[in-house]
């Protein structure tokens, strides 16, 4: 994380180990960024801890600069500093309020869970480009669902949440069916966030019908990707389509990142649904319990490289495939499973 730092936060690519200043820094990244920093920090040395500060109010400024005049925020810029607009997504204002929700459920730092309260008031404003995207409301409802154990929600984030839970059931109804119980036509990418958002929904609202999807989706999704004590995620290259096979390569970090967030939540919702043993496996593909037998994370550069092949790895570095590692890192020692 050091090397990939610059003045205005984490950049986006890598060429191997060295940030790509041309394609220069993006709000996703520094989003996952504060919530990886914050919720890590109990877990860094001491050295670490003063590194991940500094970083943290550095990913943070960038939020809070990210804000345009109307409301609305930008995503990139450039290594100059020059903020560009386009590829504004539902996505990206779902991972703005996450780090939001994480910075008043976890900071101490008053001035900034004002501008965190502050910042999702201008999201809010933004909520239908979030309706729009099922990833961007399943990520909503796991921000809210973090939100609402600290504290009660407000009638607008309330009906947000519902909005959200109501778009995945909806998906689900369009594209699922007794072969098929999945929430689109492909299982693509980042797949786990959907049903772990509908589980926020349930553990929030505690709507009995969003259970047997929940569990139909979940069974699913685990018995696709592990296989024979390995997680075997959706490769990028064709994804799965009804019918076919899943695509082997070309497989992504951010794939057991998410599954890791996932099973950490599922894990303590029914210990039942998921076994002890299946519930490290998204951990240790990164260690190289994966098809290819190979580390993505390299423990003497502590970075990630970037995708799976058969064989090889794609040894870019990106923030993106760094935060997921680390994500799982975190994830697995906040409900007090050993890393090793």
């Amino acid at each position: 994380m050091r090397r990939l730092f610059g003045e205005y936060g984490i950049y986006q690519h890598a060429t191997f180990l060295d940030p790509l200043l041309s394609e220069g820094y993006c709000v996703d990244d520094n989003a996952r960024a504060v919530l990886v920093l914050l919720r890590g920090m109990p877990f860094f040395t001491a050295d670490d801890r003063l590194f991940a500060e500094n970083a943290l109010a550095v990913c943070w400024k960038f939020l809070i600069d990210a804000q345009r005049d109307n409301g609305a925020m930008y995503n990139f810029r450039t290594s100059k500093g020059v903020w560009l607009i386009h590829d504004v997504s539902g996505d990206m204002y779902a991972r703005v309020l996450r780090a939001c929700i994480a910075i008043i459920v976890q900071d101490s730092d008053v001035h900034r869970i004002e501008q965190a309260r502050t910042l999702i008031q201008k999201v809010l404003l933004n909520a239908d480009d979030i309706y729009i995207a099922p990833r961007a409301c399943a990520e909503t409802l796991i921000a809210l669902r973090d939100l609402s154990i600290h504290e009660k929600l407000s009638q607008p984030m309330t009906d947000i949440a519902q909005k959200c839970s109501n778009k995945l059931v909806a998906e689900w109804n369009r594209s699922a069916s007794k072969d098929w119980p999945w929430f689109e036509d492909v299982m693509a990418y980042a797949n786990a966030i959907l049903p772990h958002g509908l589980l926020a929904a349930l553990q929030m609202n505690q709507e009995k019908h969003l259970e047997p999807i929940v569990r139909r989706s979940s069974d699913f999704l685990i018995a696709t990707t592990i296989k024979d004590e390995m997680f075997i995620p959706i490769g990028n290259s064709s994804w799965y389509h009804p019918g076919g096979k899943p695509s082997l390569y070309d497989q992504q970090p951010i794939e057991a990142g998410t599954m890791m967030d996932f099973f950490a939540d599922l894990y303590e919702w029914d210990k039942e649904i998921i076994s002890e043993k299946n519930f490290i496996l998204p951990y240790t593909w990164f260690f190289g319990n994966n098809t290819s037998q190979l580390p993505m994370a390299n423990q003497s550069t502590g970075a990630c490289y970037d995708g799976l092949h058969d064989g090889a790895v794609n040894e870019n570095c990106g923030a993106e495939s760094l935060l997921a590692y680390l994500w799982a890192e975190v994830r697995i020692r906040e409900v007090g499973q050993s890393p090793e």
